[in-house]
């Protein structure tokens, strides 16, 4: 989920994602790469109309920067604009995430029928091999 972007150069730096846990949103990283000046350019252009002046993250600022990523420290937040995120999108992921775990269920289902199915092919194929 995008949660915010970082200002930059051409628009913008990066994109600031996370994801939901219960009803909070949890800030993961900052997404950079694959992005030419043009497409950041174009993707700012659409984040402008959300820009809300509250994080929707529930763990930022972050304290120190991490490893791997700059890290959205109180001064790193001071470049960055947040998105506000319908409660319909917040929805649409609860339902979303119901109908994958009933999916999965239906696929593990799935597979035990396919490999019987599999299993009684073979034995025909052997069956049918001694008829000859």
């Amino acid at each position: 989920m995008i949660g915010g972007c970082v200002l930059g150069a051409h628009g913008l730096d990066s994109i600031v994602v996370g994801y939901y846990k219960d009803n909070d949103l949890i800030h993961v990283a900052g997404v950079r790469n694959g992005f030419v000046p043009a497409s950041r350019r174009q993707l700012f252009g659409k984040l402008q109309p959300l820009v809300m002046p509250k994080c929707p993250f529930v763990n930022l600022p972050e304290t120190r920067r991490s490893r791997w990523d700059e890290g959205l420290t109180a001064e790193g937040m001071k470049k960055c604009l947040c998105k506000r995120i319908p409660k319909s999108v917040r929805e649409a992921i609860r339902s979303a995430r119901k109908i994958l775990s009933e999916l999965r269920g239906f696929l593990e289902d799935l597979t035990v029928i396919l490999v019987t199915i599999w299993g009684l092919l073979h034995v025909a194929r052997v069956l049918f091999v001694l008829a000859r």
